[in-house]
């Protein structure tokens, strides 16, 4: 996660989450999160996955909750639908170019756990 993270200051914690077992499989962050709020993320990617109505390409899905203090973003890849990648931002992040590099990052892992 920390590589996921390095140079990119839009990203204020990265999670890569079991979101089926919840469990946390790697965490980063600008500051120490308990163990507590990181398995909360990781539940809370799970509800907001288990939302969505099954997807029927390979489209990634992704899901963005704002509020004025920031925001979370939740990316997962439809041929590895057990695992994401949340990340929380702050408000001015650019939400468009951290969905794509969380989207770069999860299709990557698919690929390479898949072996191709």
């Amino acid at each position: 996660m920390a590589e996921f993270r390095s140079g990119r200051s839009d990203c204020i914690l990265a999670v890569w989450g079991d979101i089926e077992a919840g469990l946390v499989l790697a965490a980063d962050g600008d500051l120490f999160h308990p163990q507590e709020y990181l398995d909360a993320l990781c539940a809370e990617a799970a509800q907001v996955f288990s939302t969505l109505p099954p997807s029927s390409d390979d489209a990634l899905d992704q899901v963005v909750v704002f509020d004025p203090t920031g925001g979370r973003l939740f990316v997962r890849a439809p041929s590895n639908p057990i695992n994401s990648l949340s990340c929380l931002c702050p408000p001015d992040a650019d939400l468009g170019d951290l969905l794509r590099a969380m989207a770069d990052f999860v299709t990557g892992y698919t690929l390479s756990e898949s072996g191709q």
